[in-house]
């Protein structure tokens, strides 16, 4: 159980406070951190819509005079570590205490006020010169996200910062500026509040599922795991590189780097899919209209990424024909543009039932890509079927009961008990598991014990992904 959003709203506005304090000093405060100093660069910017208080856009360059980075104490309050001034362009170097991770930087204004903020990921060794992500809404709102889910769990290492960056995408952080514009300061902590609550939830979630597969991490362990990744999208970004070839290498480094812990692709598919259901149903409870599609789309788009390299992945393990993995790989591939293009959960829904489509058969397994992999067509294919019939049925009993579970759980009173709704969704998704092999095992003696296991991790992604919350 997490502290209650009245008592968020007054951590960050703790911090809002202390930036104050700091512009009306008039001076740079002494570092407090550990070891000897190090320099910050990046620069602020004008994108992502109009400039609102905190969460950037139009206008932020010629608003923002100041630049400072702070820590973050467990109870979410802000502590300077460095500070200097934003040039005409928005490009800053600040001098900060070397030795931090998770460090805020925030634009001021002359006023004191927050005009934007990132999340730097650390502030490195004494001599470095680190990046900083440039400072836009979207990387204003995940800096409002992050310290809102510190101030919610009572602990920095408690949450991962790389994960929020994963959750939070660019339309959704510009449905949070909206929140703020047309519902002022109120309606915009909602937003983040929401949006923290389901952040905690999937990492909750995340963590739980990573456990069943065996896998014992901390959040703190996979923040270390992935910062790499994080800092080279940092610098892609900084650097104008293509920002979506930067994207995609962010999370390929990402799942190579969990990989390289020993966790396949298809689990990490399997646990992205449980913590994405979480994350919706907390969305679907907390937030509505365009800010829940957003935060929706957002969660869909890095489950179908996930996934199509985990389709991919197990039909290569499978030794399947290339002309088999050609096609696994294409299924992977359509589901993304599909999920990308996507303007309503029904076409999230619709891509996702295609996938299943093309890789169990719509009505028969036979033409599909696991029915041409197995070789079954006929009477063999027949008894797939049945299998793959009762498959599909778990998996709507598996919506079915976590929708209500969860719910139930999101009706209390205070915060959102993650860890009772990561115990719902990774309870449920190991029994559909369960039931998948089970299933599979007994769908005819041509499957021997290894094919049924690989066909049995398909049909899991292929009947599970993005369960349709109602």
């Amino acid at each position: 159980m997490y502290a209650h959003p009245s008592n968020r709203r007054q951590f960050r506005a703790a911090g809002v406070l202390l930036a104050v304090a700091l512009v009306g000093s008039a001076c740079t405060p002494e570092p407090d951190g550990s070891g000897g100093d190090a320099t910050v660069r990046g620069r602020v910017t004008d994108d992502g819509g109009n400039q609102y208080t905190r969460v950037g856009g139009t206008g932020s360059i010629e608003t923002a005079t100041t630049v400072a980075a702070y820590t973050v104490a467990d109870d979410g309050s802000l502590h300077a570590i460095g500070a200097g001034s934003v040039d005409a362009d928005g490009s800053f170097a600040i001098d900060v205490s070397s030795g931090e991770e998770a460090v805020i930087v925030q634009a001021l204004s002359a006023e004191g006020d927050v005009v934007a903020s990132a999340v730097l990921e650390s502030t490195g060794e004494p001599g470095d010169t680190v990046t900083c992500t440039p400072m836009d809404t979207e990387s204003s709102v995940e800096a409002e996200v992050l310290l809102d889910m510190i101030a919610s769990a009572g602990s920095a290492e408690a949450v991962n910062p790389i994960d929020v960056r994963l959750r939070v995408d660019a339309d959704t952080a510009v449905a949070v500026r909206a929140a703020y514009e047309d519902g002022g300061e109120s309606a915009g902590d909602t937003a983040i509040e929401g949006l923290a609550d389901a952040t905690l939830a999937a990492q909750a979630t995340q963590l739980a599922a990573w456990s069943e597969m065996g896998f014992e991490t901390t959040q703190q362990a996979m923040f270390e795991l992935q910062m790499e990744a994080s800092q080279a999208l940092s610098e892609d970004l900084y650097d104008e590189h293509d920002a979506e070839a930067a994207w995609a290498e962010f999370v390929a480094s990402i799942s190579a780097a969990v990989e390289g812990e020993g966790l396949s692709q298809p689990e990490q598919a399997e646990c992205e899919s449980q913590a994405g259901l979480a994350y919706r149903l907390v969305v679907d409870a907390r937030l509505d209209g365009t800010l829940a599609w957003e935060a929706t789309h957002s969660a869909a788009q890095t489950e179908a990424a996930v996934e199509a390299q985990a389709i991919a992945a197990l039909f290569a393990a499978a030794d399947a024909s290339s002309a088999t993995q050609d096609e696994a790989e294409q299924a992977g591939a359509d589901l993304v543009t599909s999920v990308h293009a996507a303007a309503s959960t029904a076409a999230l829904v619709t891509a996702y039932g295609d996938l299943q489509g093309s890789l169990i058969g719509e009505t028969s397994v036979e033409g599909s890509t696991l029915g041409t992999w197995l070789e079954v067509s006929g009477a063999s294919a027949l008894l797939v079927d049945a299998s793959l019939d009762s498959c599909v049925e778990s998996a709507s009993d598996l919506e079915t009961l976590v929708t209500a579970e969860v719910r139930l759980i999101l009706a209390g009173l205070g915060g959102v008990d993650t860890r009772a709704v990561a115990a719902s969704v990774v309870t449920a998704w190991s029994d559909h598991r369960a039931a998948v092999e089970a299933a599979i095992a007994g769908a005819g003696p041509g499957i021997d014990p290894a094919e049924a296991q690989i066909a049995a991790d398909i049909t899991v992604l292929a009947t599970a992904s993005f369960r349709e919350v109602e």
